[in-house]
């Protein structure tokens, strides 16, 4: 189960990384189709991801919380 601790820490680093490469590349790319894609995607995109990160670090605590109840080695 420890492995959990590991992919929520993995996907947290690798949306930092998305977050960032976005902010430089958005600062390059000062168009229309730039405004179309944050609307159209990256808006949303970003919404979706966040809330699937809390939740699958809530769903991690869970587990975690429950392997230790059981006395399971986590």
């Amino acid at each position: 189960m420890g492995t959990l601790d590991g992919e929520l820490e993995r996907m947290k680093n690798e949306w930092r990384m998305l977050k960032n490469q976005w902010k430089e590349t958005s600062e390059l790319w000062n168009d229309s189709m730039k405004e179309r894609f944050e609307k159209e995607f990256w808006q949303e995109f970003e919404q979706q991801t966040q809330l699937f990160l809390k939740k699958f670090e809530k769903t991690t605590e869970s587990i975690l919380k429950a392997c230790r109840g059981l006395g399971v080695r986590a």
